[in-house]
């Protein structure tokens, strides 16, 4: 490359005599008569115009080669493609694992015949093994596996029961379970009667109290009954959240965690509760045994609002205060929590889940830890 500097020096090495110079060609100086002054500075200028030349010409290379190095937009197109590629494999495969999991759990669980039995846990370990010395192990009464190390604080959604762990609500359903009876002709069911009903939804739940077999055909009607009286009584009085639950809820809401509720009463009942008690719009999807495939114990309704609350079920925690509940979340792959408060126990919902609580404080310290972050897929404005 040729710069104006060397260009510069050639000319003053070469430049013509001037015009004031003497006429006599001897005594006209030449080009390379020059002065030992002028000289020097014509020689600094032609080292100097050729270290701008190579730092130029560098440059130039540089630039040219840094280029050449950075991949197209096409070459990034088609990184972009083969990275998505792989992830979707990686997807289809772990959902692939996932439906067979379901599936297994589904027919362990059909075979059962879709029950819940209570048993006898030390007399179980005693039978197995008389002479075993040390403490017998609790079995889970269900055929599903409870998820023993799952990190509830890394659950991005709370899918929760409604009647006996968000709302108290045992004596309105009690209530009005024994006025729909007795208006049918009926015998009225104790307090303890109603509770181990409320596994059931309420269809079979009536036809149980009424006829003592959970798949009669009257417990249609008597659930419909049941429905239109339960749904026009519900005030914050009757149907109002147990103390310091609501606070759980809203910290959750904060924190960009999405929830959801799933009840075995119907929709409407549910949408009442959670909108008496103020907790509705914290909610993406609420829905009853009306709104969903099969009632719990299925998985299938965990399964559907899960996918409302845009989480995957291994990233769901479903909280409830019923043996079944534990049954149905572990079916659906989910982490679960339960709480005794309701209508069962401690030592009823030990074993049929993952973990259980013994105030809405220490399950706030479960799923909301102190320095947890902001998590989840919130919409809410």
């Amino acid at each position: 490359m040729t710069t104006f500097a060397s260009a510069s020096a050639r000319a003053f090495l070469h430049r013509a005599p001037s015009s004031s110079s003497s006429p006599s060609t001897s005594s006209r100086p030449s080009s390379r008569s020059v002065g030992p002054r002028a000289a020097r500075r014509a020689r600094s200028v032609v080292v100097l115009a050729s270290e701008d030349d190579g730092r130029a010409g560098k440059k130039t290379w540089s630039d040219r080669d840094a280029r050449a190095r950075e991949p197209s937009a096409a070459q990034k197109l088609k990184e972009a493609q083969l990275a998505a590629s792989a992830a979707i494999r990686e997807l289809e495969e772990a959902q692939a694992i996932f439906d067979e999991e379901q599936a297994a759990a589904k027919k362990a669980f059909d075979e059962r015949g879709g029950e819940d039995e209570d048993f006898d846990a030390d007399a179980d370990a005693e039978e197995e093994d008389d002479d075993e010395e040390g403490p017998k192990q609790a079995i889970p009464n269900s055929e599903f596996e409870p998820n023993m190390a799952a990190p509830f604080d890394a659950a991005n959604a709370i899918i929760w029961d409604l009647d006996g762990t968000l709302a108290d609500t045992t004596t309105l359903g009690f209530t009005s379970t024994n006025a729909v009876l007795a208006e049918a002709g009926h015998a009225e069911v104790t307090l303890e009667e109603y509770r181990r009903g409320t596994r059931y939804a309420t269809p079979q739940r009536m036809a149980l109290h009424a006829r003592g077999d959970v798949d009669h055909e009257d417990g249609i009607e008597l659930a419909r009954r049941f429905d239109e009286m339960y749904v026009k009584l519900v005030t914050t009085d009757t149907a109002g959240f147990f103390p310091d639950v609501f606070e759980v809820v809203e910290a959750l809401h904060k924190r960009g965690v999405n929830q959801g509720v799933l009840s075995n009463a119907c929709t409407e009942y549910a949408r009442e509760v959670m909108i008496v008690n103020g907790a509705s719009k914290m909610m993406r999807a609420i829905s009853g045994a009306d709104a969903v495939p099969e009632v719990k114990p299925s998985p299938k309704g965990l399964l559907q609002v899960a996918e409302k609350c845009y989480s995957h079920p291994r990233l769901c925690c479903y909280v409830g205060d019923s043996p079944s509940d534990g049954v149905a979340a572990s079916a659906a792959g989910m982490m679960s929590v339960g709480v005794p408060w309701g209508s069962h126990s401690r030592e009823e919902l030990e074993g049929s889940f993952d973990k259980v609580v013994d105030d809405p404080k220490q399950l706030m310290r479960l799923l909301l830890p102190v320095d947890a972050p902001i998590r989840g897929w919130s919409h809410r404005k």
